[in-house]
């Protein structure tokens, strides 16, 4: 039996159960999840869904959507379904248990307005080996297979619709290979720890069909070099503002 913790989110607006070790969530799936497009309807997705964080910290800003979570690992997902019922989504909110690797689709033939993923992103040939299985499967991929995860969630974007990735900028290069000439109006936003710091995330997002051309914003610091998270990034963290990639 999984031993489990009871966490939340957004000063304790969404309830997020997850295992006491191994793969627990982090600023990156609310970071993620604020960078959806707000929508008054439509269809989100996310892959690699874990518990259920970043769809959770997406529905928060757009709660008339339906959206699904792919994940390969079962007992994470039972723990999404129950944060699902928990937190009344669940009529809304679905989480598949699937490994998006594998050439069945499970979702075949469905679109989405917008599709997120934090995906894993060590190289598994080069990656120390977690002690625990569930967290090294969960950050740990290899370059082809990663490739393979970037274009099935280009796949899964209807036309106008946003893809989103939250990755470490050395695989940007991977990212822009999937979403090769399939996206456009492509943003690019640096997370910098601290101001002045390396970022060591960023999030790269484009648009199905799009021939708006690429752009660079400004980025955000999410923490101030005295402790403590910066105004921009509390917002996002504890109250649950959007981040503006589009």
């Amino acid at each position: 039996m999984t031993l489990t913790t009871t966490d939340s989110i957004f000063k304790g607006q969404i309830i997020i159960h997850q295992p006491k070790e191994g793969f627990r969530f982090g600023i990156d799936a609310i970071i993620l999840g604020a960078a959806a497009p707000v929508m008054t309807k439509g269809r989100l997705l996310d892959l690699g869904s874990g518990v259920g964080t970043a769809l959770f910290s997406a529905h928060f800003r757009s709660p008339l959507a339906t959206g699904v979570g792919v994940e390969i690992d079962a007992s994470l997902v039972e723990l999404a379904r129950k944060n699902a019922t928990e937190n009344k989504r669940d009529d809304r909110l679905k989480f598949v248990e699937h490994d998006l690797l594998l050439s069945d689709d499970p979702l075949k033939g469905e679109l989405y307005d917008v599709v997120i993923t934090n995906p894993p992103f060590y190289d598994r040939d080069k990656a120390p080996a977690s002690p625990l299985d569930q967290k090294s499967r969960a950050k740990s991929i290899t370059v082809s297979s990663f490739k393979t995860w970037i274009e099935y969630g280009v796949k899964k974007t209807t036309s106008g619709g946003y893809f989103i990735a939250l990755v470490p900028p050395a695989f940007l290069p991977h990212v822009m290979d999937g979403m090769k000439d399939k996206l456009g109006n492509l943003r690019l936003l640096p997370l910098w720890p601290k101001a002045g710091e390396a970022a060591k995330r960023v999030l790269i997002g484009g648009q199905k069909g799009s021939k708006t051309p690429f752009a660079i914003l400004p980025g955000t610091v999410i923490h101030k070099h005295q402790g403590g998270y910066t105004e921009e990034a509390h917002a996002i963290l504890q109250e649950g503002s959007s981040l503006a990639l589009f």
